[in-house]
Parts: structure tokens; C-alpha cells; sequence
């Protein structure tokens, strides 16, 4: 069965069940919604308007100064923190990193995120080393997280992966004039 709606000077809009259909209810939302919304169910047939998974905000941190670690245990990269105020704690935050890592010899820079005190990533991220003493390059990486708080504070953590040996950020080994760099944490809210 097709219900048709006709205008009010000519033309009209049909809606138009499946030919092979179950019995299904959709109960409409009461007001109209606001720009931008669409059109979702409860998985029950009540239909709501809500904010489509859209970009809400974008938050981002330069860090351009050169730091370099030489220990194997977690140390936060201060200055690289970056936090977000959520117009929603049920909205996501879509973390991206972009880091310049420079290393000694016979090493690597594992890194890791922090949401305030959780750890976020399930493995370290690592940039292992190349056999020459002026190894250098980007670790880049996103992760979508679900937050549940209204103002989150993203970390990143990193480490020596083999002990006595150092690691750097914003440089190479050898840090000449050409070999400098900047790292970047952007945050991204993501509408529920």
C-alpha cells in the first residue's frame, strides 16, 4: 500500500512500503529538530533527531621544541597535552598524532596515549631504529576513543626501547640546521 501526500498546487510525495514487508511501527518524533539533524531509531521503530556524526571541534597542539630520553620507563612528553571540552561526554574524540622522532644507534622511541590517567593504546607504538646514527622520521597514528567525561586531556608517553641508548624529538641524532621538526596532537569531537 502506497500513502501519498499531495501539495497543495500540484505534485505529490509517496511513501511506499517493501513489497514483501513485516509488520513494523515507526513512531514519529514529535517536534521538527534542528538544522542539521537526522532522522534515527531506537531499533524499535521510535524515531528521534540527533546530530549525524559530524566534526564538532578541532583542537591542536604545536610542540616544536627538541627533547631527547634516554631512560626505558614511561615519561610524559610535557607540552604535548592537549585537552578538549565536549559539547556532549556521549560524543567520541578522534585522537591524531604526528611526531618527529630522532634516534641514537641500535634504538627506537616507543610510544604510548593516555586519556587523563587510562592508557589508551592496547599495543605501544614503536619507530624502531635504522643502522646508522642519524636515524630519523614521523610516527603518526589516530585512534577513535569514547571518552564518557566532558573534558578529556590526551598524553603521549614515550621511551628508550633499549637502556643507555637515547632517543629524541623535533630532531635527528646529529641535529644539524636541516634536521629539525615539529610534533602535533590534534583532537577531533566527534557528534554521538
Amino acid at each position: 500500500m502506497t500513502l501519498r501526500l499531495a501539495g497543495s498546487t500540484s505534485g505529490y510525495t509517496e511513501i511506499d512500503a517493501p513489497a514483501v514487508a513485516g509488520s513494523n511501527t515507526l513512531v514519529l518524533p514529535t517536534g521538527n529538530g534542528s538544522s542539521g539533524q537526522v532522522l534515527t531509531t531506537n531499533g524499535s521503530g521510535v524515531l528521534s533527531f540527533a546530530q549525524g556524526g559530524r566534526i564538532l571541534q578541532v583542537v591542536q597542539t604545536d610542540y616544536q621544541s627538541e627533547t631527547s630520553l634516554t631512560s626505558t620507563t614511561y615519561t610524559e612528553i610535557t607540552g604535548l597535552a592537549t585537552s578538549i571540552s565536549l559539547a556532549s561526554s556521549s560524543n567520541k574524540v578522534l585522537f591524531c598524532g604526528n611526531l618527529q622522532v630522532g634516534h641514537h644507534a641500535s634504538t627506537g622511541a616507543v610510544f604510548r596515549i593516555k586519556r587523563d590517567s587510562t592508557v589508551l593504546s592496547r599495543d605501544p607504538f614503536k619507530w624502531f631504529y635504522v643502522a646508522n646514527n642519524d636515524g630519523g622520521g614521523t610516527v603518526s597514528w589516530m585512534f577513535l576513543d569514547t571518552p564518557a567525561v566532558s573534558s578529556p586531556t590526551y598524553k603521549v608517553e614515550w621511551k628508550s626501547d633499549v637502556a643507555s641508548y637515547t632517543v629524541y624529538l623535533n630532531r635527528t641524532h646529529v641535529n644539524t640546521t636541516n634536521e629539525k621538526g615539529a610534533s602535533q596532537i590534534i583532537l577531533m569531537e566527534v557528534a554521538a
